[in-house]
């Protein structure tokens, strides 16, 4: 199985972004409440992730595994 590679980055005052290998996952990340926006800006270039309420953070690290 291959590993998926996902980035959380602070986005905005009240929003954090998800980037990476997120297509697998769509529904799910939806289903969390996040909207995929194809054109956000990240490291200076446009790039396709998802944006989430930071107080979603936690519960994304967890559904991702992000925190073992």
């Amino acid at each position: 199985m291959t590993k998926l590679y996902f980035e959380i980055v602070d986005y905005s005052e009240k929003a954090i972004a998800l980037f990476g290998d997120t297509k697998a996952i769509k529904d799910l990340l939806k289903a969390m409440g996040g909207k995929f926006n194809p054109r956000l800006t990240h490291n200076n270039e446009k790039q396709a992730g998802w944006i989430f309420s930071k107080a979603k953070r936690e519960e994304l690290e967890n559904v991702l595994n992000l925190n073992n």
